[in-house]
């Protein structure tokens, strides 16, 4: 997937520093000539962009079917970002327990007061042998990168392990009650702005051995080249796209566990490289983490930097085995950022006290108002916001 944050080194990023945001609350309308703005921003694109970007994902006989359905977030630190999208998957969701990954007990700490349904699990507890160290030293040694290049405000070994924790979770995250047979992974950079459905009615024959449901699955995503080298090396095919050309990468999916787990054995089971890097690992059968070395010994030599997305991989490989699985949106939903891009996500830096980015009220219901499903806010991009800090490593804005 396209990077999303920097953090702590002991963890999946770098590390930052320690900040209390102030008085809590809902952060402040703009007065004067900004709400002036707002007001010709709304009657300029309302019409054009409600019937254009952000149709209703619950339209028809679309189901919900999220009560018994567990959500997957992996995390640095607390942000406020990450507490808007806790609240509002549990306002627009309502699933039975969102479970957060992050790097520490101090961390899980913080989270676990965003909502009484979360529930928090280090990073370290989850995939054995597999570590931002391990995978750090493994690209130094196959490729000859530093571990800690940075890249969209990332590091990239970070950047990998939280791809890894996400897949990995349907076979190696040990929780009660056990994560449910269909989980939902969500981007905590993401803020739900109306209901989301995430399966459809099943209106074709279903295979032996396909899932009970049909699930959706969104469009819209930026299209990376670098993401095809790695998969068809892993697979033998091509990378798949939507019918409008954009990418599967949209910042969420549905998991039904017994294809993650499926999937993952696939890709354990091909051959490495004679690179001495992959010397550790040949002896790993395919049960095993041997699919974490064999994504990143397939990886695209011209590109480490975004060399294999776990969100298109794995819908891909659904789309390519269990067609009948999946109801593939139309268009797209969503925004990775808000109307105004950097200016949207830097507001809070010109009107809130603590001078962070964290959202303003206004820009979400901008969304909503026309009709978004969820927006980004992807604070780790833009150096106004002073993510990475040393006095934010404990936590953003909250």
């Amino acid at each position: 997937m396209p990077p999303l944050s920097r953090g702590a080194g002991q963890g999946l990023f770098r590390d930052g520093g320690a900040h209390s945001r102030g008085a809590e609350g809902r952060t402040p309308w703009p007065q004067g000539w900004q709400r002036i703005f707002l007001i010709a921003a709304f009657a300029a694109v309302a019409l054009l962009l409600y019937t254009n970007a952000g149709l209703d994902a619950r339209g028809g006989n679309w189901l919900g079917g999220s009560r018994e359905i567990d959500v997957i977030g992996v995390a640095v630190k607390p942000t406020c970002v990450a507490k808007q999208a806790v609240q509002s998957l549990n306002r627009y969701l309502g699933p039975r327990r969102i479970i957060i990954i992050t790097t520490t007990t101090d961390a899980c700490a913080v989270f676990m007061t965003f909502a009484k349904n979360v529930q928090c699990v280090q990073e370290a507890t989850i995939l054995p042998g597999v570590s931002k160290e391990t995978v750090g030293k493994y690209l130094e040694a196959r490729y000859n990168v530093d571990e800690n290049k940075e890249f969209y405000g990332r590091l990239l070994a970070g950047w990998y392990l939280q791809q890894f924790l996400k897949l990995g979770t349907a076979e190696y995250l040990s929780v009660k009650p056990e994560l449910s047979q269909y989980y939902v992974v969500w981007d905590l950079d993401m803020i739900l702005l109306r209901p989301l459905s995430l399966f459809y009615p099943q209106d074709s024959p279903r295979k032996a051995g396909s899932a009970p449901q049909k699930n959706i699955v969104n469009v819209g995503g930026y299209r990376m080249p670098s993401y095809e080298a790695a998969y068809n090396r892993l697979t033998g095919h091509n990378l798949e796209y939507a019918a409008d050309g954009t990418s599967f990468v949209t910042h969420w999916l549905v998991v039904y566990k017994p294809y993650m787990i499926d999937f993952l054995k696939s890709i354990g089971g091909t051959n490495f490289t004679d690179s001495p890097a992959n010397g550790p690992y040949l002896q790993m059968n395919s049960s095993s983490t041997r699919w974490v070395w064999r994504i990143l010994d397939s990886l695209d030599d011209n590109a480490i930097d975004t060399g294999f997305s776990e969100y298109a991989s794995y819908i891909s490989w659904v789309k390519q085995n269990y067609p009948e699985s999946q109801h593939i949106m139309g268009k797209q939903t969503w925004r990775r950022d808000p109307l105004g891009g950097a200016k949207a996500v830097t507001a809070g830096t010109r009107y809130r006290e603590d001078k962070l980015c964290c959202p303003m009220e206004w820009s979400l219901s901008l969304m909503r108002f026309l009709n978004y499903q969820y927006v980004g806010f992807e604070i780790g991009h833009y150096g106004e916001c002073h993510y990475t800090d040393r006095r934010y490593d404990k936590g953003y804005g909250v």
